[in-house]
């Protein structure tokens, strides 16, 4: 959930930085933050992580996420409100489907 907050900023010999959406601060503790400088040591060697708190400058993937499942949502509805037969059936029953009701099956 952290790392779908952040941004990558840069990176050199020395230091990796993110920029963490300021709204999850309270997901970086003292415990994550040295597991991922850990992780990263494994990969890029003696690297200390800096994890900015603000507004990245572009989207995060979990801003991705929310806004593409936004999008598949409204197709849905649309494509659900759009079918001849619910539409007979609200008509018939003098009623509105509920949008908020509207769920992709998997």
């Amino acid at each position: 959930m952290l790392l779908k907050n952040t941004i990558f900023e840069s990176c050199d010999s020395k230091f990796f930085i993110l920029t963490l959406d300021e709204k999850f601060n309270n997901l970086l503790t003292d415990r994550i933050h040295s597991e991922l400088e850990s992780i990263l040591q494994t990969s890029f060697g003696k690297i200390i992580l800096k994890v900015l708190s603000g507004k990245p400058k572009s989207k995060t993937l979990a801003q991705k996420e929310v806004k593409a499942l936004k999008l598949k949502n409204a197709q849905l509805q649309e494509k659900f409100l759009g079918d001849d037969t619910v539409k007979k059936i609200e008509q018939v029953f003098n009623t509105k489907v509920d949008i908020k009701s509207i769920e992709e099956i998997t």
